[in-house]
């Protein structure tokens, strides 16, 4: 029976639209990039940290942005005790994404204590899952996108975030977009997904159609978060709209299919 479950990407103020401004990293030219001061964008942190931040611009260490934009360089965000990523926000997922630097409250103190920016990797924080996923995407997506050799159909509607937006973060990583189901049917060596947004129950008939007539399920988009947020492909088990049942009739790849616990308290 399918449930209704609440969305990793639930909104917050003045994230609706950052995945419009996002462009994969290696737009910019190695000279333009290294004479730019640090651009600096936060996620979830108080006013209190957000004014300290500000700092480093009063002391012409960095750069602020109060959005997300094309010039952002680092995002920093609240860690827990083991120095994982608290919330999935739309700004997390976008920087891993865009391997940018993802970075705990810390390297922001330290660089004000030593009046200088500092080395960024000991600060670099690790997915909720406790895997490595910003360094992993900053290090490795431009020459191993995570979605190559993946299509995707984005099923309407999309509540905390639009298809587009969905459709962007894709490319980013390589992923092929549809335009139409159809495309699902080709026999072009990618693997094939349809990604919805939490739907209710009524939904599952319908994507227990698409499986009979596309060969594909549908996955919460959820899943292409976690996936994205520890930069590499989980099981669909746990995020799949429907039943799992002709699951492991499809032809995907083991690491898709693997049988694993779902839990909320990885992501909430």
């Amino acid at each position: 029976t399918a449930t209704h479950k609440p969305n990793i990407l639930a909104s917050i103020p003045n994230q609706r639209s950052i995945w419009n401004y996002v462009v994969p990293s290696g737009s910019k030219t190695p000279e333009s990039a290294a004479a730019a001061k640090p651009c600096v964008a936060c996620t979830k942190l108080s006013k209190p940290q957000v004014h300290t931040i500000v700092r480093l611009t009063e002391r012409v260490l960095a750069r602020f942005s109060p959005t997300f934009t094309p010039d952002v360089t680092h995002v920093i965000v609240n860690a827990n005790d083991q120095n994982c990523v608290e919330d999935h926000t739309m700004k997390y997922v976008a920087a891993v994404a865009a391997g940018l630097w993802v970075l705990n409250f810390d390297w922001v103190k330290d660089c004000l204590r030593q009046e200088c920016i500092v080395p960024e990797e000991p600060y670099e924080v690790l997915d909720m899952s406790g895997f490595p996923g910003p360094k992993t995407a900053r290090l490795t997506r431009e020459k191993d996108p995570l979605f190559k050799g993946y299509k995707f159909y984005c099923a309407d509607p999309f509540l905390s975030i639009s298809k587009a937006q969905v459709e962007m973060i894709i490319r980013l990583l390589q992923g092929k977009v549809l335009p139409d189901m159809n495309g699902l049917l080709k026999d072009d060596g990618n693997i094939g997904l349809i990604i919805a947004e939490g739907r209710d129950t009524e939904d599952v008939e319908q994507y227990e159609r698409w499986v009979e007539q596309y060969r594909t399920v549908t996955v919460d988009i959820e899943w292409l978060c976690r996936c994205i947020g520890q930069y590499r492909m989980v099981s669909l088990r746990p995020y799949i709209s429907g039943s799992e049942v002709n699951l492991d009739n499809l032809r995907y790849p083991p690491q898709l299919t693997e049988i694993v616990p779902f839990s909320f308290t990885e992501t909430f």
